[in-house]
């Protein structure tokens, strides 16, 4: 493995010999040739900058040395190990991927640095070893930047909310990471700044920018000025109007952006007469945009870009999709998935009803996490943490190892998670809790306490909202389901066909 992890000597002769490629001497071409051949993946970002704007023979030796048998074998060994390694993390592997550090700071990004690099971040999250985010500073090459940013500590310090972090920082990648972060505090700045990178963000990014604009406002709040417009980016107005809708008092409250009352609500279905199906509702219950067509959606992720990832239970496979419903990436399963959850490293979470497995990018297994009575649902909490609820009726915290910190089980109904069982968070010390099978949505404390409780049948998830009433998903009802304070049904929406989800937004 020495031999992959380049010093500067090793540097320094790779440039030679890139040099050497273009020779007058036919020996000499050959030979620095063959020595490239034998370097593997930590050469491709030098090969293909050697081979821009060279001559005919460079070019073709460059070709030559990255479809050789010996360079190709180096490369599918790097990503066999890495992926071995992953599942038994260790500081090991975490030093080795360091090492690589010295090469992605002198070239320019490219699949195998960017690679590197995510695997950097995975393992850092697993073995919560951030020393290298640490020694990291504002001169260090883009890609390591970004990586920092992306780090809980670093440069940029723990929680990423110091104005003057973006300020001299010309990456808008990096800007947009920071700004994301302090975005979790409700910071006015933090939405400016979004508005003002419409202007320079990837096309993805952008798009991730815009939509998390539209839910701080709300669609009525700028709902005529669209960043995508027939097919062509409209930066310049879209970055206009909401820097203008940002200055107005009434989107403010104490500096925060206002929180609006919520006019979207994102429905899952499990099975109806055009099969599966995930929608978003507006006022009046009007459908704003639907995906049709699924087989036993059972929940769904927003991710960067706008793609979708939706755990299929029917189909035992988890999706990467586009709106209009176009797979761009999928993970077929032995058995049904209930639920799926991208985390900000790249990786997959995917429970079943007999486990929890994290697969890293290429499919493989990281971790995996079991219980005798099986899951029922899957969440992600902030600093890499996860709510498992047991069939048996059992809410467990996991940390960022996997390690049960936490477990407490409602005082009454509990049998109802045989059925089903979905948590919600109210405060620090408070959730409500959907139990299927008994029909009940218990609100109960850390210690399983229950101090509020309402009937509903076959209840599989519920949301608390602003007003103080309750969303309801009514399974085999067929119907959302709007509860007072009370517990009393003060609202209904039937639909085609079974909610497994309902969130306002």
């Amino acid at each position: 493995m020495e031999n992959l992890v380049p010093s500067a000597s090793l540097l320094s002769s790779w440039e030679a010999d890139l040099s050497r490629l273009g020779s007058a001497d036919f020996t000499a071409r050959e030979e620095a040739t063959l020595r490239l051949m034998t370097q593997g993946p930590a050469l491709r970002g030098r090969l293909l900058a050697a081979k821009e704007g060279a001559d005919p023979e460079i070019a073709r030796r460059v070709d030559e040395i990255s479809e050789s048998q010996p360079f190709r074998q180096q490369e599918a060994w790097l990503e066999s190990a890495v992926a071995w390694l992953a599942q038994n993390p260790d500081e090991f592997l975490q030093n080795w991927l360091v090492a690589y550090i010295p090469w992605v700071e002198q070239t320019e990004p490219n699949p195998t640095s960017q690679w590197l690099m995510d695997r950097l971040l995975e393992c850092s999250a697993r073995t919560n070893r951030w020393d290298w985010a640490r020694q990291l500073h504002p001169g260090s090459a883009p890609l390591l930047r970004l990586a920092a940013a992306r780090a809980p500590v670093g440069p940029f310090g723990i929680a990423g909310t110091n104005r003057g972090e973006w300020a001299n920082e010309s990456d808008p990648r990096i800007r947009f990471v920071l700004a994301k972060r302090k975005l979790s505090l409700q910071s006015t700045d933090a939405a400016k700044e979004l508005a003002r990178l419409l202007l320079s963000l990837p096309e993805s990014d952008a798009l991730e920018a815009e939509a998390l604009l539209q839910t701080i406002a709300g669609p009525e709040a700028n709902g005529f000025v669209a960043l995508m417009r027939l097919g062509k980016l409209d930066r310049t107005g879209c970055s206009k109007a909401w820097l203008e809708w940002l200055e107005k008092p009434e989107s403010q409250s104490h500096g925060q952006p206002a929180k609006m009352h919520p006019k979207r609500t994102l429905v899952v279905e499990f099975d109806g007469p055009r099969g599966g199906r995930i929608q978003e509702l507006g006022n009046n219950w009007k459908s704003l945009w639907s995906m049709e067509g699924l087989s036993g959606p059972n929940s769904v992720q927003f991710l960067p870009g706008g793609n979708l990832l939706i755990a299929e239970r029917t189909a035992c496979r988890v999706t990467e999709r586009t709106r209009s419903g176009q797979v761009r990436w999928e993970q077929t399963l032995a058995s049904g998935p209930i639920s799926a959850i991208r985390t900000a490293f790249g990786t997959t979470i995917i429970a079943t009803f007999q486990e929890v497995v994290e697969m890293d990018s290429v499919g493989k297994e990281i971790r995996k996490h079991t219980h005798s009575s099986g899951f029922r649902e899957v969440k992600s909490l902030p600093q890499g943490s996860l709510r498992c609820v047991t069939g048996d009726g059992n809410i467990q915290i996991l940390n960022e190892s996997w390690q049960i910190t936490h477990m407490v089980k409602p005082e009454r109904h509990s049998q109802g998670a045989a059925y089903w069982a979905s948590v919600a968070d109210l405060s620090p010390e408070k959730m409500l809790v959907s139990l299927g099978g008994t029909g009940r949505l218990v609100e109960i404390n850390q210690e399983g306490q229950i101090s509020w409780e309402a009937a509903v049948p076959a209840v599989v998830h519920a949301q608390r909202l602003a007003n103080g009433n309750t969303l309801v998903c009514s399974f085999d009802g067929r119907a959302l389901v709007e509860l007072d304070a009370t517990g009393k049904e003060v609202g209904r929406l039937s639909l085609e066909g079974r909610p497994f989800l309902a969130i306002q937004r």
